[in-house]
């Protein structure tokens, strides 16, 4: 099932865009309602360069100090808003579903530790948050004491640290949540837990690319080990995360 969290943050995007967009989604008239400062940008050949050359012109970032590589889509976020980039050359369908990615970066990783750290601390917050001065000792206390961040430059361009592995996943979990909510799946699936009707499902009725497509419908329909010991470790499992999302 999905975590807690992805449930009550999916939600509660489409509580702030005002309407729930009829499948198959594509995100962009939502985040044209206004409830989200988002900008979007396709460029052709999109690479780390053009993106942090982009920003740079416009004042807003610092270089993150990555070698050029191209990329399929980037976010960028600053004081509560959002620059998206997408490949100009991609697939209508693959720039749905990176729109999807980064979103759900936006609202996890940016967005959520925001509104936390507001609710813990009160507005004053956001100038530590966006970089304008440091924090007390006090907030400083306070944020540890209520595991909060008051990181200002974060990038997740590496791939081969763990917490960027885990950003990915928890990105992939929520833009799945929001272009396909699994219990929307599940309803229209009913009984079929076939591995290639669940792909094709995701792909004719919620508009999903292959490639999306490929990994959800592994994630809804895992083969499943039916020892004592998976068993058993797979119930401690679940009873871990309803815990702690519970906390959410």
């Amino acid at each position: 099932m999905m975590p807690l969290w992805v449930l009550e943050l999916a939600e509660w995007f489409w509580r702030q865009v005002g309407e729930v967009e009829p499948f198959p989604r594509r995100l962009r008239a939502a985040l044209d309602s206004g409830a989200f400062d988002v900008t979007f940008e396709e460029m052709p050949r999109l690479s780390i360069h053009k993106v942090e050359n982009y920003l740079a012109f416009l004042g807003i970032h610092r270089r993150s100090g990555q070698p050029d590589r191209p990329l399929r889509a980037c976010v960028a976020a600053r004081g509560g808003a959002a620059w998206i980039f997408l490949e100009q050359d991609d697939p209508p369908e693959e720039k749905v579903a990176s729109t999807a990615h980064e979103l759900a970066h936006f609202l996890r990783h940016c967005l959520q530790p925001r509104m936390r750290a507001v609710e813990a601390l009160g507005e004053r917050i956001l100038a530590v948050l966006d970089g304008r001065r440091e924090p007390t000792p006090a907030e400083r206390c306070s944020s540890v004491l209520r595991g909060l961040r008051f990181d200002v430059h974060v990038h997740y361009l590496r791939r081969d640290v763990p917490q960027v592995r885990t950003a990915e996943d928890e990105a992939d979990l929520l833009a799945w949540q929001l272009l396909a909510p699994q219990e929307e799946v599940l309803r229209r699936a009913g009984d079929e837990d076939d591995l290639d009707q669940v792909r094709a499902l995701l792909m004719e009725a919620f508009g999903l690319p292959q490639t999306m497509a490929d990994d959800y419908a592994d994630w809804l329909c895992p083969e499943v080990d039916e020892s004592p010991v998976v068993t058993k470790l797979a119930k401690v499992m679940n009873a871990c995360r309803d815990r702690d999302g519970a906390g959410e």
